[in-house]
């Protein structure tokens, strides 16, 4: 089981299952460089508690390292994603505008479908150019290895 936990984005999966066709690969976070504008994981805002009880819930050191601890596996996840990326380089990479959307906020789906969308359009031409004779024929020739070992199902 993964669950996004070591690949986060699965290149590997699916060019093994398709290995003629072209990987495009979402990922939700922003480039390396754009990190240090993410937001921090907060409280929804609509949250039935008294704004002074909870910024002293959010003061109490079982708060912090809990903070530290989610910042941290977001660390993880999104170093993973990218090395994962580098190393299996998909022919395409497309990056939604939904990093300012925290992991506790409340979102419209709309807003999420528009910046889909919206990264869609912007990649075409180089979804157009993975679909260039020279890289489809290039793709003839590679072999599609498992992205893992494959677990016997007949024990």
């Amino acid at each position: 089981m993964d669950g996004g936990i070591l690949d986060p984005v699965p290149v590997a999966v699916a060019r093994w299952l398709a290995p003629k066709l072209p990987v495009i690969a979402v990922c939700l976070s922003p480039e390396p460089e754009k990190w240090a504008t993410l937001p921090n994981l907060q409280a929804p805002p609509d949250i039935p508690i008294p704004l002074p009880i909870l910024e002293y819930l959010g003061r109490l050191r079982v708060s912090q390292a809990f903070q530290i601890f989610i910042q941290s596996m977001d660390i993880t996840s999104r170093m993973i994603a990218e090395l994962r990326m580098q190393v299996e380089k998909p022919d395409v990479i497309i990056r939604p505008n939904v990093h300012h959307v925290g992991i506790l906020d409340r979102v419209d789906p709309d807003e999420l479908i528009e910046a889909g969308i919206s990264a869609v359009e912007e990649a075409l031409p180089k979804i157009h150019h993975s679909l260039a004779w020279y890289h489809q024929l290039s793709r003839q020739f590679n072999t599609a290895e498992p992205p893992a070992k494959l677990l016997d199902t007949d024990r």
